[in-house]
């Protein structure tokens, strides 16, 4: 089921169970304004306000009345859908109303309502839900790191999403890419993965939530298939051709979706996970030179094309800072794969290090002042000095190497006193100032 959809009339009921009808048939679930009181001690108004709480979309069906006037009853059902829903989510259609009617308040007056003319009442049912499900295509407009900081709400909100959908399924995918980072950010890798299963097991899924979903728990399922030696992270090839497969599936499948903004956050987040899973199997201690420097190479290419995403979605200030943190693992990445390659490029490889810790600092900066989860600014601080730590490696003047150094340790020592786990980039931030100390 795709949503719960209540319909307000002023005019032909029949015309809106004729939508009802249809939409149930595209399977979503309508309710009729004041048809489905269940409880009957409710007066028809509570009922009616009750039905538009169960629901996350509502259509209103405006028509004159023989003398001349709209309803105000359903004006009424519009005033408050409007104040427990977001604009998007509410469809308005005049029947055979001009624009500027005087029948029509004036605050409605260029609202996002569709007027429709000379149809025949049999048609009108028709020519409603084909607007509705054009209106579902919507992209999602709010800030994206909004969505990653509010993880555990969107956890919650895929529990009940069967019974109270919040969101069309078209939004549902992109909230979806999103909460797979935020799981990551979150630290959170399995309890993402079994309610991202759990959401697969009882939806119907069209084809974007459907590679919505496949990109998530496969994202997701990387982390649980890290292995790690020494101070590297690594796939084994099982592991990294599956994954590989379905990213290159996923990017196959969204190929003919129309040109818009949620096509290229999956196909930005599709080729930022090649990258990264090239990375990690050309890490792998059981491969030879020539294999490693060619997944190094290969890797090249994916991280530039997610570069050229990011650049296609930064005229959005919605998207900005989801862009500084992409932008700064496709540059440690670049710097990774030119430094580690048999032949490196050392002057490449530190200019990419540098952009990464300028992308980081840019991303802790803004975070120091605006409220965040606690989690999420965990991982951005933690990122930032892995950043400062590989830094020690570049060439750089006895001053700023000795700032570095101190700041590296005060970031250590901070860690220590709040007796937070040492994870594997911990422990990394430690070996780099460690082998800087001692040059």
């Amino acid at each position: 089921m795709k949503g719960k959809v209540f319909i307000g009339w002023s005019g032909d009921t029949q015309i809106a169970r004729q939508v009802k009808q249809r939409l149930e048939e595209e399977d979503f679930e309508g309710k009729v304004g004041g048809e489905s009181r269940a409880d009957t001690s409710l007066y028809l108004g509570q009922a009616i306000l009750a039905e538009i709480d169960a629901c996350n979309q509502a259509i209103f069906i405006f028509q004159k009345k023989e003398s001349g006037s709209i309803s105000s009853s359903t004006l009424f059902e519009l005033g408050y859908a409007l104040a427990r829903l977001e604009t998007n989510k509410i469809h308005v259609f005049y029947i055979d109303i001009p624009d500027r009617d005087q029948s029509i308040p004036s605050d409605l007056e260029g609202i996002w309502a569709k007027h429709l003319y000379n149809i025949e009442d049999e048609q009108i049912d028709d020519q409603v839900v084909e607007m509705f499900l054009s209106n579902q295509r919507r992209v999602f407009i709010g800030n994206k790191m909004s969505i990653i900081n509010s993880y555990y709400e969107t956890r919650s909100a895929f529990e009940r999403y069967t019974e109270k959908p919040f969101c069309s399924e078209y939004e549902l995918a992109q909230h979806v890419l999103f909460f797979s980072q935020a799981a990551y950010m979150f630290n959170d890798i399995h309890e993402g993965i079994e309610h991202l299963r759990r959401l697969t097991d009882v939806l119907n899924a069209g084809p974007e939530l459907e590679q919505s979903l496949r990109f998530a728990q496969t994202y997701l399922n990387i982390f649980e298939q890290i292995a790690a030696v020494e101070d590297r992270l690594f796939l084994d090839n099982h592991s990294f051709v599956e994954a590989k497969n379905s990213f290159s599936d996923i990017l196959s499948a969204v190929d003919c979706w129309p040109e818009n903004e949620f096509k290229t956050w999956i196909q930005l987040l599709s080729v930022e996970a090649l990258n990264y899973i090239y990375i990690l199997r050309a890490s792998s201690p059981n491969i030879d030179d020539k294999k490693r420097n060619n997944l190094f190479k290969q890797s090249l290419g994916f991280a530039n094309n997610c570069l050229e995403k990011c650049k296609m979605l930064s005229g959005n200030a919605n998207n900005e800072q989801c862009i500084t943190l992409y932008r700064a693992y496709m540059y440690r990445n670049l710097s990774t794969a030119y430094l580690k390659m048999d032949e490196p490029d050392l002057e490449a490889g530190h200019r990419y290090l540098k952009l990464s810790y300028q992308e980081r600092k840019k991303l802790l900066e803004y975070y120091r002042i605006r409220t965040i989860s606690s989690k999420i600014f965990e991982t951005i601080e933690m990122e930032y000095y892995l950043a400062i730590s590989e830094l020690l490696e570049c060439p750089e003047d006895p001053d700023t190497l000795d700032e570095n150094i101190d700041s590296c340790n005060d970031y250590l020592d901070k860690i220590k006193r709040l007796h937070k786990e040492k994870t594997h980039f911990i422990d990394r931030i430690e070996r780099n100032l460690r082998r800087a100390e001692s040059r």
